[in-house]
């Protein structure tokens, strides 16, 4: 009964990955199963299995961080980062399809792309995006397919980047979705284009959903060995956010609860009320007061809840442009 149940939670976990990357990232289910060990507090899933046999394992026990931090050991931290915003809710699709009619004269051949992104909410996709496209240019200099946006999803920006040979590669989401074209120079390519066709996805999904990234995300949950209404607190800025600050401690009000208490870390405690994320993280935990509070837990969504809203207001006051 254990075992079903600790196969049950852990593929909770793996659909939540599954489901949302199989179409874009190729990692391999073995990798994606040590990640979320991790997120268990565990190296292996031998070793959750067998804690799990002492204990029960609890699902709200689950850190996002450390199962994304492992996912980056694992593959590469530009495609973990693309996974965790995938992790968060966003969904990517993108569409690679070979045109129909190709005039003979050209040497290759020409796909459209479209990609469409969802689940972020209409504050991210009713603002413009901006990205940059992903290049494949060897050590040679041989270019065997290339990227390139329509006209309508080239961004308009004072300093846009470019490839070598001057060639807009700045794109833009317009409404969630954007458009362009494949070419494929490459022969070899061209007789077979599922690696590149896999390659374009990969790529062009990182670039997009690292723009994307949320200024603000929230991790809240109950580590191996807490008690039953005790939380600890993650709250995570982006770059941008840390680019706004300048460098010094984002200082935020603490949620204030009835019958409960915000604890920081000792780096990042500000003031009586006030916490400090030091390079983007502010840790901490949230307690109930006595009885009172175990007869008044708090959900992990009310909590992330209240800490999102209060980094939020912050952000206003100081005019940060969501």
């Amino acid at each position: 009964m254990k075992s079903s149940n600790l196969k049950s939670i852990v593929d909770t976990q793996l659909c939540a990955f599954s489901q949302s990357i199989a179409d874009l990232f190729p990692i391999r289910h073995g990798h994606l199963i040590e990640a979320v060990s991790a997120g268990y507090d565990t190296r292996t899933y031998a070793a959750l299995r067998n804690r799990h046999e002492q204990q029960p394992l609890d699902p709200l026990s689950f850190d996002r961080q450390a199962c994304i931090d492992r996912l980056a050991e694992l593959t590469d931290p530009a495609t973990a980062a693309a996974v965790d915003v995938l992790f968060g809710g966003a969904r990517l699709t993108i569409g690679v399809a070979r045109r129909a009619v190709q005039p003979e004269r050209f040497l290759d051949l020409a796909y459209d792309l479209d990609a469409e992104l969802s689940g972020v909410g209409q504050d991210v996709t009713r603002r413009t995006r901006t990205f940059d496209l992903p290049e494949q240019i060897f050590a040679s200099g041989n270019e065997p397919y290339r990227i390139d946006s329509a006209h309508t999803h080239r961004a308009r920006v004072a300093s846009p980047a470019r490839s070598r040979d001057g060639r807009l590669l700045t794109a833009q989401l317009v409404d969630g979705q954007w458009r362009g074209a494949l070419y494929i120079y490459d022969a070899q390519h061209q007789n077979d284009d599922r690696r590149c066709k896999a390659w374009v996805k990969a790529n062009l999904a990182r670039a997009i959903l690292l723009a994307v990234a949320p200024d603000l995300r929230c991790d809240v949950f109950r580590p191996f060995g807490y008690n039953d209404g005790v939380w600890r607190v993650r709250l995570v800025a982006s770059s941008r956010v840390q680019a706004f600050w300048g460098g010094s401690p984002f200082v935020f009000r603490l949620p204030d609860r009835p019958f409960h208490r915000v604890d920081s870390e000792k780096a990042n405690w500000a003031d009586l009320g006030n916490g400090k994320l030091i390079d983007g993280v502010w840790l901490g935990d949230v307690y109930p007061n006595g009885s009172d509070g175990l007869k008044n837990p708090l959900s992990a969504d009310d909590v992330r809840t209240a800490f999102l809203s209060s980094a939020r207001a912050t952000l206003a006051r100081a005019k940060f442009a969501a």
